[in-house]
């Protein structure tokens, strides 16, 4: 036995006490997963090739109600282990047999799913190198195998706070941009329906002006297609009229010729008719018109 695991054999004596019942569950390698049936707001999703390792995590967070363990020994099936059941922080061992785990590390970064998961990377070797490397590479925390139980349960609080904070301020985020673009397009929404108002207002009120306007010229073209049958009627009698005065004083168009000069009187006899219906007819059509 050497010196690793004669001092997790000695953590894992003191916490016995703990939890009395442990040593009747499963090994880890039966049971890759465990699972809590509680709900909890901190779910620690641990990654280590060794069994020792799980055993200890598991005997340290027994007593803690918030927080709930799952372990696999398996790199392999890690991202998918993970997005499954949506840890608050990530243990990763940084030596294993298989896969390594910065590679793994960097996997977890490169996926939009686990991306922002806080990962703390375990190993037996306090070396600067390691250190440099593993923060590098996205890691939030770095622990020597085991720390002890009081800061291993804080660090492990701390960072499932932070990253549940992480996600109520993206959720907030994301709604609060969902409602602005709410607001935007009802404000959009607005913005037209006041102008199908003022433009409907418009039309409205140049329909009022027209009726107006139409109501003062159909007045007097009323009155003047209403007098058109008297006027027609009286320029026929001073027609009929002059005709008559013709025949009987016949010598009086010289006289009026000497009077008013040179005029043609057989014009304006023929054409005054002529005016009067071109007159008519014009208020016909506006009466016709201004009527529909």
């Amino acid at each position: 036995m050497n010196l690793q695991e004669t001092a997790l054999l000695q953590i894992s004596q003191k916490t016995e006490r703990l939890s009395p019942k442990w040593s009747e569950l499963q090994t880890p390698q039966a049971m890759p997963f465990i699972l809590d049936a509680k709900i909890s707001t901190v779910r620690l999703l641990l990654i280590d090739d060794q069994v020792i390792i799980s055993e200890a995590f598991r005997r340290i967070v027994a007593t803690e109600t918030d927080i709930s363990l799952h372990y696999t020994s398996n790199p392999a099936t890690a991202i998918q282990d993970a997005i499954a059941i949506e840890p608050t922080v990530i243990f990763l061992d940084m030596i294993m047999p298989d896969i390594d785990g910065l590679m793994l590390l960097r996997w977890f970064r490169s996926h939009p799913v686990t991306r922002d998961i806080p990962i703390v990377m375990l190993s037996s070797k306090e070396e600067a190198k390691l250190k440099a490397d593993a923060f590098t590479e996205g890691a939030n925390d770095y622990l020597i195998k085991l720390p002890d139980a009081v800061e291993l349960i804080a660090r492990i609080r701390y960072h499932s706070k932070a990253y549940n904070n992480l996600k109520a301020l993206t959720t907030a985020t994301a709604t609060a941009q969902l409602q602005a673009q709410q607001l935007k397009n009802t404000l959009q929404e607005l913005q037209t329906t006041q102008v199908q108002l003022i433009q409907t207002e418009k039309m409205s009120s140049l329909g009022r002006m027209v009726a107006g306007l139409a109501h003062e010229i159909n007045n007097p073209v009323n009155f003047i297609h209403g007098n058109f049958n008297h006027l027609n009627n009286h320029v026929n009698c001073l027609l009929n009229l002059i005709e008559l005065y013709q025949k009987k004083h016949p010598e009086s168009h010289f006289t009026l010729q000497d009077e008013f000069g040179d005029f043609n009187l057989d014009f304006i006899v023929d054409d005054l008719p002529k005016i009067i219906s071109s007159m008519r007819i014009g208020t016909d059509r506006n009466t016709a018109r201004l009527r529909k």
